[in-house]
């Protein structure tokens, strides 16, 4: 998915939703990785218009998306850990406002659009992974993220750069088994967040530019 981004939060897309078996122990950390997928506005790999009621679609287990996917994810993630499946996420209305933002970020920072994205996992419960995913509008919602956890670092949504991490963020489906995702963000300009904090600093000698 997608969200605006425009006055608070990360700008980000979720590219897949991956379903996982729980277990224990940790492996080492990961470093953060750009996909070698085209990302917004290039749907080459969707199944969809993005416009259906439906939004996920599995991925190929034999495809090079899959294997991916899944390695990144298994990094920092613990070897008895078994992945139930992949789906990617199509929604057309969030696709084409995070392609906007991303262009939009690209230019304030004067870099390169593939330079300023990074993916990341996010964990959640179900019912916010399932508004992420099917929301025609708001994708993410930095405002009113963060809230049930703390959020340390300033409201917001936050992201990680290892599944590991994200995990402990998961709820338990009726099955047993959990769910996460995987996303496209624009990182942009960065700063160190405070508890508190609800509005982006400027940037230093960049009239009315603010870190995303």
């Amino acid at each position: 998915q997608q969200s605006s981004g425009a006055s608070h939060g990360v700008v980000c897309e979720a590219k897949a939703r991956t379903t996982l078996a729980s277990g224990g122990g940790q492996k080492g950390r990961s470093r953060s990785a750009a996909s070698p997928f085209p990302g917004a506005p290039d749907r080459s790999h969707w199944h969809s218009n993005g416009q259906l009621q439906k939004k996920l679609f599995p991925v190929d287990q034999g495809s090079d998306e899959y294997t991916f996917v899944k390695d990144l994810f298994m990094q920092t993630m613990p070897s008895q850990v078994c992945i139930d499946q992949i789906e990617r996420v199509e929604n057309d209305a969030q696709h084409v406002a995070f392609a906007q933002q991303k262009k939009a970020v690209a230019e304030e920072s004067g870099m390169d659009e593939k330079d300023i994205v990074q993916l990341l996992f996010h964990g959640t419960s179900e019912q916010s992974i399932r508004d992420i995913v099917h929301s025609v509008a708001g994708g993410f919602e930095p405002l009113a993220a963060g809230t049930s956890t703390g959020a340390k670092w300033g409201d917001g949504s936050y992201f990680a750069r290892d599944a590991s991490l994200s995990a402990g963020y998961t709820s338990e489906l009726s099955s047993g088994n959990r769910q996460m995702l995987l996303n496209e963000v624009v990182v942009g300009l960065s700063t160190k967040g405070k508890k508190g904090t609800k509005a982006y600093p400027k940037v230093p000698g960049a009239g009315n530019e603010s870190m995303r």
